[in-house]
């Protein structure tokens, strides 16, 4: 290993002497550096030659030609360019750092050597790993994240151990640390975590949400325009701010979760190594007392904590929560069907439920939004349109709203409620012959749908061109029909019938009167 380069000032001092005719052999008890170093000084700055009026620039030049101007050279030049390509292979361990010398030297024979290869690399390395310092203002920021390690408890039934999901938040201004123990990194976990990290700060804060490229929160991580998940919209809106997800593999663009991360390795999770927890709910109770004890713990070089900084400076600004928590809504895409309805499936009984939405929009394609209480269907464009919305209440397979049905189907859907009473108060705004007849027309059909298809049929004569007003008339004449039906009533109201006078029909007794006709027989014609 090639030893540190001597100062301009003791090398200044070599040369001074030896003009100050000292032998080799004073200078190096003089100085305290070995002859062999004094005699090469001596040579490369040349015998005799005057260093007054000369800059520390100019004698490292000569007494270091070897180094002077390397990073200019045409060899250190070809170095960094080869540091350039196989930078990432050295980075990440993907390749032998003794081979790609190797490979380098058979390209470049003249180039350096493998320890100075080495010693360049990491001064390369230096170069370019410079941080930018964040300054943030009080409340403006938090930074979220998932640690590495996980913490557990032992089911209490089986006898496992049940890992879970280690979840921190950090105020970056103060420091302030929230910590939470998750089953999985889903997104309703990660919702519930975010909802009680904000409730744990007591608001919102005025700037954003930084975190890296989770699956749970970004459908499309990139450096320029990463784009956020639905779901992560939604929530987003909901405690209005937003989220700005990391560059991907760029740690350091979060830098205070993932020093934090390691703070609770230290504050936390080593407390902890020795008990064990049997449930989900006892794990979260004593992570949040070490975090309390961590957030009131002065820092090394100042007397105030976390806590202190994030009560005097950033709990005033924040912005103000929502009256609830985020719910998670789950996501369907979809078509309108024919049927002016879209599907959702239940979460557990894997049961299809139906909704309508405005019949204008058959076959188009929406967004279907749920959760435990409302379904909520969007168009799938850019305007993202609320077309329908509704409850989810009881158990009927299909929802439909009066107002998303075609006119040419409402009369079908208000069949759906219709009765014998509701048949009944119509026959009766009528007359008492046709209550009659509908109520004969109901007790002969033991299926009430073409029970009340049929009397639906027959009131509508009363309105039809050319019948209008007749049917009282024409139910009149089948009073004593035991079984009437709608092609009797046409019937009668087809050839005018109904105008006949009212007495041939008339009883005596129990036997209605016939009426003269020529091709009725008397009881003479029997004789």
């Amino acid at each position: 290993m090639s030893r540190k380069p001597l100062a301009m000032s003791r090398i200044r001092q070599v040369l001074g002497l030896y003009q100050n005719n000292r032998t080799i052999r004073e200078i190096a008890r003089i100085t305290g550096i070995s002859r062999n170093s004094v005699r090469k000084y001596i040579r490369e700055y040349g015998d005799g030659a005057d260093i007054t009026g000369i800059d520390d620039e100019a004698l490292g030049s000569i007494v270091h030609p070897a180094e002077s101007g390397s990073f200019n050279s045409e060899r250190h030049v070809a170095l960094v360019e080869h540091f350039g390509k196989e930078k990432s292979h050295l980075v990440k361990r993907r390749g032998n750092k003794q081979v790609i010398w190797e490979e380098y030297r058979q390209a470049h024979p003249d180039g350096y050597s493998y320890s100075q290869y080495c010693l360049l690399w990491r001064q390369y390395l230096k170069g370019m790993d410079i941080s930018l310092p964040q300054h943030y203002g009080p409340g403006e920021v938090i930074e979220i994240d998932f640690a590495g390690s996980k913490l557990g408890y032992v089911d209490t039934e089986t006898g496992e151990v049940v890992d879970c999901e280690i979840f921190l938040g950090v105020m970056v201004f103060s420091g302030l640390v929230f910590c939470r123990a998750v089953a999985t990194q889903q997104f309703p976990d990660v919702a519930v975590c975010i909802g009680r990290m904000l409730a744990a700060f007591g608001g919102v804060p005025t700037g954003y949400i930084i975190c890296d490229n989770m699956a749970t929160l970004v459908k499309k991580g990139g450096r320029e325009e990463p784009v956020l998940t639905d779901a992560c919209e939604q929530m987003a809106e909901h405690y209005g701010t937003c989220f700005s997800p990391t560059r991907p593999y760029e740690p350091t663009d979060k830098p205070h979760i993932e020093r934090s991360v390691s703070i609770a390795y230290d504050r936390i999770y080593t407390p902890l190594r020795h008990r064990t927890f049997h449930s989900l709910s006892e794990l979260n109770a004593a992570i949040t007392a070490q975090a309390e004890k961590l957030n009131d713990r002065p820092f090394r070089k100042s007397p105030l904590s976390r806590m202190q900084l994030f009560t005097e400076h950033e709990r005033p600004l924040l912005r103000p929560m929502p009256a609830t928590l985020f719910t998670p809504r789950l996501l369907r895409m979809g078509t309108v069907e024919k049927n002016n309805h879209v599907y959702i499936i239940h979460e557990t009984s894997r049961v299809m439920y139906h909704y309508s939405v405005p019949w204008q929009y058959i076959g188009q394609r929406v967004r279907i939004y749920y959760d435990r209480d409302t379904v909520e269907v969007y168009l799938d464009d850019v305007t993202r349109q609320r077309i329908a919305v509704h409850r989810r209440e009881g158990t009927a397979i299909y929802t439909t709203l009066e107002e998303h049905v075609p006119p040419s189907h409402r009369a079908i859907v208000a069949r759906r409620g219709w009765t014998n009473d509701y048949f009944y108060r119509i026959a009766d705004a009528i007359g008492p012959c046709t209550r009659l007849v509908i109520e004969r027309i109901i007790a002969r059909y033991p299926n009430r749908t073409q029970a009340y298809r049929t009397c639906i049929a027959l009131v509508k004569l009363n309105q039809k061109d050319g019948f209008s007003g007749r049917l009282e008339a024409a139910c009149r004449r089948l009073e004593y029909v035991a079984k009437p039906s709608l092609n009797m009533v046409r019937n009668i109201l087809a050839k005018g019938l109904d105008k006949a006078p009212s007495d041939l029909f008339s009883q005596k007794g129990d036997t209605p009167v016939q009426p003269p006709h020529g091709n009725i027989r008397g009881k003479d014609a029997y004789r």
